[in-house]
């Protein structure tokens, strides 16, 4: 009887698993990329449209949004913090070592993808990176290349590992699934990126699998959002510096 018991639990257990995690945890997902969306594009219009304001305005709204960019990051990192608190675990040197070690690897895979994109397509540069890039036009203001460049080195990897690896990957399959847990992630975090043709979105891919690597090691966040933060690094400082 005790053994009947026993599977029949394990079963409800995982029936639970299969319907509810998978089905609420794909809407908070969703919900949140929703919202992600409509909060990284405070500083993206205001990068667009800031040079048509007038100037006493544009400096005014600037300031504003980086104090909403960094505010909505460390509430969002909090946020997060407080319901999973073991998702966030102090940074060991096995675990520098480690990120530095797929950062290496993410490195070589984008140049690779990148030789063959041009290869195939003729362009080495995805449709994203032209679109943020482009944002700026030809003679950006300080505040204009700020906002831009600092959305990409703190909402970007805070809230896109939080969504992308720990909402998919414990918010859904609890941690426990590793295939549909990285494939699911991968094709959510390349989706949120304008790629232009099947290289680019599998370059995008890529990245989101070697960061979702990142978390997976230990179940930690601050790992995988160090490495997007590395990834991320170079375009914010040609962006900031204006030498794209």
């Amino acid at each position: 009887m005790g053994i009947r018991k026993n599977r029949a639990q394990s079963y409800n257990e995982e029936a639970t698993f299969g319907f509810k995690s998978i089905f609420f945890g794909a809407l908070i997902v969703i919900l949140w990329t929703i919202a992600y969306m409509f909060i990284v594009a405070v500083p993206q219009l205001y990068t667009m449209y800031g040079n048509s304001l007038d100037h006493n305005l544009m400096l005014i709204l600037g300031v504003v949004s980086l104090i909403f960019m960094f505010l909505v990051t460390i509430w969002f990192y909090r946020y997060y913090q407080k319901k999973h608190p073991d998702s966030f675990q102090p940074l060991t040197k096995k675990d520098l070592l480690h990120v530095a070690g797929l950062y290496v690897g993410i490195l070589i895979f984008k140049t690779a993808m990148s030789y063959l994109m041009g290869w195939v397509y003729g362009t080495d540069t995805t449709v994203n990176d032209e679109m943020i890039f482009g944002m700026l036009g030809d003679h950006p203001n300080i505040l204009l290349s700020l906002n831009l460049g600092l959305s990409v080195i703190t909402l970007a990897p805070v809230m896109e590992e939080i969504i992308f690896r720990g909402m998919i990957s414990k918010g859904m399959f609890l941690d426990k699934y590793f295939w549909p847990a990285i494939i699911l992630s991968s094709l959510f975090f390349s989706s949120l990126h304008l790629s232009g043709n099947l290289i680019s979105f599998l370059l995008y891919a890529g990245i989101g699998a070697i960061c979702f690597m990142a978390y997976w090691k230990n179940k930690n966040l601050n790992a995988a959002i160090l490495l997007h933060f590395l990834n991320n690094l170079p375009g914010a400082i040609l962006l900031i510096f204006g030498l794209y």
